[in-house]
């Protein structure tokens, strides 16, 4: 137990620190264990404490004992002043409650007064609207009083001032105090309108069914007498006088200008006065010598008419829209009508322009633009009777074309040529088959032998090669602006079966056909022409070519051959001749007439005709059978027709030039859109044939189920396809162009054929026999190329086929088939001593040995043979 002073310092130190908040420094102190023994010293230093406050308190209180006695004297006389503020401020809430019953008392007293304030407004404008009203009503009863006394002007105007009232009303009031008053003023205004219009019928009577129109100036009825002057100024008033004129303009053209003007056939109209304000049109039993002055006489007569009987106010709305339509009438019916379609009828259509000129001046000043019209009218009249000659052209080809083909008719096509005496056409051993045979075009264009040597095959496409293209050029489907070089002996070549003359001095045929000026002239393309015939003799190992003779004496060689045109032709060259002829009777009556200037537009007619012939002849050929064959044929044809006829007008038209365009321009592309024709019809059977030869799948496995059986089916069906287009085209063709075009087909067909057997890489024999029946199945078509039968030759040589003149490869398809049922001795043997080698390269030959002959020494020597014999 610590010593009684220690627990002294230690209860002090509590003291100190609850006292003043500060620690002893001494460590026996602090460190010191506080036990319950030292908690007495605490109490006694705590009570001591105790003590020594409440003493200073005491004296404390004793010494400021006045101080306090102040104070509270303060806090009684601020509870006194708290207490007055406080009713100050209960008297200050109760004055200003006070004031706020005051200020409703003034906002209600205001409202009040604002209210009576716009009641005494709303007063006044509705005592003076009601004045305005009455004044409204006033009107209306005035109006309709005058309206009872048969004072029209009057009731209109006193109508329109309470329109005007009325709407003043309602632009202030609204409209539901107008509303009473509208339903009493269209009450009022019907029965002023009702009153104006009888009056208006009464006075301007039209009567349809008499062509009467009666226009008086005052009316009869006692109940509503009114003149015509004052109805008119009324019906301004009403704002209907536009209205009530439109339809007398159009009552009064019905009724006079219609029938004046759109006359039907046999009925004629002549117009009679039968008192001073009637007017009436009748029936004239004896037509006029010129009807066109009496219909303008009997127009101006119904004008004048009207701008006497009627008043300025009504002119100034009738007269303008009377004179446009009665130019309206006449520019829609009776000036086309008296248009001519020819030129007998010129002289008549002079005077009616020189009459449309003088009918223009008549019209007033208001109508200017319909005089106007007129005038144009008169000074493009050139224009308008050449647009109505066009139009009729045109139409009448589209007739013509819209009626069908008409009947085909043979016809001949005759063409004359010198030739050289010491020609073989003239040997005298030989036949015509022989001349046709000799002739060679090898001077102007290389053969087919030659170009196959010169170069190498082409590459192959679908099945065709380039041998294809060139095959085209030669039917004159090249472009129309490429020249011929061959010279004119070369144009006398024709078919065997085209019938030869020989003519030492008949020049008028030629010269009345005109046949051969065109083509020295241009030598444009010509159309398909045969193609060389090569003697198939085993003596003989290249073509002849015939001797020609430099002399400059010659025979002429007359060529006719017959095929067929429709019925066209000849319409549309009738069409051509009268529109020329029209044209050259214009040109001699001279400028002195007003049309003289379509003179020159009306020979461009001519090659607008072919135009719009080459625009749809397509849609009415196509339905046709072999209508592009027709239309090539009748091309052709009115080709022909037309460059004779030019030739005939150049040295008797008054104009040698007028037909220049059509000679350079319109018929060249007459003739090369036939050829179109043609080349489009051949095109389409060209692809028909390669299509079903694409059955054949180029003849591989043709000795095999299903193929050989696709392959025969596919050579027949090219038989028959050829012999049915042969069928077709016989009718419509000319000779020469039947076997060239069949030619041409076949040479599709041999050609493909010739293709797909060099193709094969390995060709057994049972193949190569199938193959050989293939072309003889071909081979059958050479019936197609029979002459036609002469009296003058001997029946077997009628009976050679003239194949290889027009199917260029068709020599080339014979020794194929010889080659696929032949030895290797016989086709080395064709190759060294035949002809073989004209229609074969080296490495074709040498290509097909090796699909044929297997490998062997024999094999291996021919073709070394065959290459060291070129």
């Amino acid at each position: 137990m610590p010593p009684v002073s220690g627990q002294r310092k230690l209860a002090e130190a509590v003291y100190t620190s609850i006292h003043d908040g500060t620690y002893s420094a001494d460590q026996d102190v602090a460190s010191a264990e506080l036990q319950s023994a030292a908690l007495q010293n605490l109490s006694v230093i705590l009570e001591n404490a105790r003590a020594d406050v409440k003493n200073s308190v005491s004296e404390l209180s004793r010494l400021s004992a006045s101080d306090v006695d102040g104070w509270i004297t303060q806090a009684k006389q601020l509870r006194e002043d708290i207490a007055r503020s406080e009713k100050q401020s209960e008297e200050i809430v109760a004055f200003a409650e006070g004031g706020r019953g005051l200020r409703d008392n003034a906002r209600d007293a205001s409202s009040k007064y604002r209210l009576l304030q716009e009641e005494v407004t709303f007063n006044e404008s509705l005592v003076g609207v009601l004045k305005e009203v009455q004044t409204v009503k006033q009107t209306l009863d005035v109006a309709k009083h005058a309206l009872q006394e048969g004072h029209l002007m009057e009731a209109s105007r006193l109508l329109s001032n309470a329109e005007k009232q009325t709407q003043k009303i309602r632009k202030r009031s609204g409209t539901r105090i107008t509303e009473v008053m509208d339903k009493r003023i269209s009450t009022l205004r019907a029965s002023i309108v009702q009153t104006a219009t009888t009056s208006w019928t009464e006075l301007i009577k039209v009567d349809a069914s008499s062509h009467r129109v009666s226009i008086r100036t005052q009316t009869d009825s006692s109940i509503c007498p009114v003149a015509l002057e004052e109805l008119s100024q009324t019906l301004i008033v009403l704002n209907i006088l536009e209205k009530q004129t439109s339809v007398l303009c159009k009552s009064i053209d019905n009724t006079l200008v219609k029938p004046l003007l759109e006359k039907t056939a046999g009925t004629s109209f002549h117009l009679v006065g039968n008192e001073q304000d009637t007017i009436e049109l009748v029936r004239d039993p004896n037509p006029r010598a010129n009807p066109t002055k009496a219909i303008f006489e009997s127009i101006e007569y119904v004008q004048s008419f009207c701008n006497q009987r009627l008043p300025k106010a009504v002119l100034t709305h009738f007269g303008p829209e009377f004179d446009a339509a009665i130019v309206d009438r006449l520019m829609e019916t009776t000036l086309k009508a008296m248009v001519p379609l020819d030129v007998s009828g010129l002289p008549a259509f002079q005077q009616t322009v020189d009459q449309v000129r003088s009918f223009a001046s008549s019209l007033g000043g208001q109508s200017r633009q319909s005089r106007q019209r007129l005038i144009d009218w008169a000074d493009d009249a050139s224009n308008i009777w050449l647009s109505k000659h066009v139009e009729e052209s045109l139409n009448s080809v589209r007739r013509v074309l819209k009626r069908g083909l008409g009947r085909p008719r043979q016809v001949e096509r005759v063409e004359t040529q010198v030739v050289k005496h010491n020609d073989e056409v003239f040997a005298g051993n030989g036949t015509a088959e022989d001349w046709n045979t000799d002739w060679s075009d090898e001077e102007n264009e290389p053969t087919e032998q030659a170009l196959s040597k010169q170069q190498p095959r082409s590459p192959r496409k679908n099945g065709i090669t380039s041998k294809e293209d060139e095959d085209v050029t030669g039917w004159g489907f090249e472009d129309e602006d490429e020249k011929l070089t061959s010279p004119v002996e070369d144009k006398a070549i024709s078919n065997p079966d085209m019938d030869v003359e020989t003519n030492d001095g008949d020049a008028e045929q030629d010269e009345a056909w005109g046949w051969g000026d065109d083509d020295e002239a241009t030598n444009k393309t010509q159309s398909p022409r045969p193609t060389q015939i090569t003697r198939l003799q085993a003596d003989d190992t290249k073509p002849k070519t015939p001797t020609r003779n430099t002399s400059s004496q010659g025979r002429e060689v007359t060529l006719r051959e017959s095929y067929h045109v429709s019925a066209l032709p000849d319409q549309i060259l009738e069409f051509v001749v009268m529109i020329v002829e029209d044209a050259d009777a214009l040109f001699r009556i001279g400028p002195s007439n007003p049309v003289y200037p379509a003179a020159k537009g009306l020979y461009l007619l001519p090659g607008l005709l072919l135009s719009i012939f080459r625009a749809i002849s397509p849609t009415f050929y196509g339905s046709e059978i072999s209508g592009n064959m027709f239309l090539y044929n009748d091309c052709l044809y009115l080709s022909e027709k037309l460059k004779s006829y030019i030739e005939h007008h150049q040295s008797h038209g008054p104009d040698s030039s007028s037909l220049q365009t059509l000679s350079q321009s319109d018929i060249p592309d007459l003739e090369a859109f036939g050829k179109r024709a043609y080349g489009k019809d051949m095109e389409s059977k060209r692809t028909t044939v390669i299509d079903l030869l694409d059955g054949t799948q180029g003849f591989s496995n043709c000795t095999q189920e299903p193929f050989a059986s696709q392959c025969d089916l596919a050579v027949n069906s090219v038989v028959d396809y050829l012999r049915q287009v042969n069928n077709e085209w016989s009718p419509v063709l000319s000779p020469s162009a039947l076997l060239q075009s069949i030619g041409s087909l076949l040479t599709t067909v041999t050609n493909k054929i010739i293709i797909d057997i060099e193709d094969l890489g390995d060709i057994s024999e049972p193949e190569s026999q199938r193959l050989v029946s293939f072309c003889k199945s071909i081979t059958t078509l050479e019936d197609l190329f029979l002459p036609q039968p002469r009296d003058d030759q001997p029946h077997e040589e009628q009976d050679i086929p003239l194949t290889a003149a027009y199917t260029k490869t068709w020599l080339k398809f014979q020794y194929l088939s010889n080659i696929l049922e032949s030895s290797l001795v016989d086709i080395k043997y064709l190759w060294t001593e035949g002809e073989l080698s004209m229609e074969f390269t080296v490495d074709e030959v040498v290509d097909l040995i090796e699909a044929l002959f297997a490998d062997s020494d024999h094999r291996r020597r021919a073709i070394t043979e065959i290459r060291r014999s070129r």
